[in-house]
């Protein structure tokens, strides 16, 4: 069992820290992953991994307070993911936020340097594909194969949907092509 720290921004969606010093999840409700708990709780809790499931943009994760989105981490305060390692399921953020993070030393970063998608019509393919390469990083995979493992998911996805779905399985070789691996690939979230 990995200790965890998690911020539930909805039912979908979270930032999640794999901490060092606790044994036990800790939940944030969706009212709470603001921009001041994310700082604190990075600061204090010292976790080796972050996970980000919510909005994202070029330079920003995105949290709430009390139902209103606000930047989470963003160029302000990326210096957080220093000696870290981070994997998102966000639009854009490794187009701009994930190099940030490497020049500030974060380990590695996985995400998407384009906007992500999710055809509702197949969304338990998507969110399949979409976490493939969380599940690895969190089974101890390094980053190149958790990499390699959601890129072939995808592609996998993709195959299934060609013969039913041409513009759902369109989209979901427009996120394969997205996902990016920054920084040591060798690297391991814990």
């Amino acid at each position: 069992m990995f200790p965890h720290f998690f911020f539930y921004l909805n039912s979908r969606s979270f930032f999640s820290f794999k901490i060092r010093r606790i044994s036990l999840p800790c939940y944030i409700s969706a009212r709470y992953a603001s921009r001041e708990k994310v700082t604190t709780n990075i600061s204090e809790e010292d976790p080796d991994f972050v996970i980000h499931y919510d909005h994202g943009s070029t330079f920003t994760l995105w949290g709430q307070e009390s139902g209103v989105l606000e930047a989470a981490l963003d160029a302000g305060n990326v210096g957080l993911l220093s000696g870290r390692a981070a994997s998102t399921v966000s639009c854009q953020s490794a187009a701009g936020l994930g190099p940030l993070a490497i020049a500030s030393t974060a380990k590695a970063y996985l995400g998407y340097n384009d906007l992500h998608w999710a055809h509702l019509w197949h969304l338990n393919r998507f969110t399949e594909a979409s976490n493939a390469a969380n599940y690895a990083l969190l089974e101890g995979k390094t980053f190149q194969q958790a990499y390699a493992i959601g890129y072939a998911k995808y592609t996998e996805k993709y195959l299934e949907l060609v013969p039913i779905d041409t513009v759902a399985a369109s989209v979901m070789l427009h996120d394969r092509n997205h996902l990016t691996l920054l920084g040591n690939g060798l690297a391991k979230a814990y």
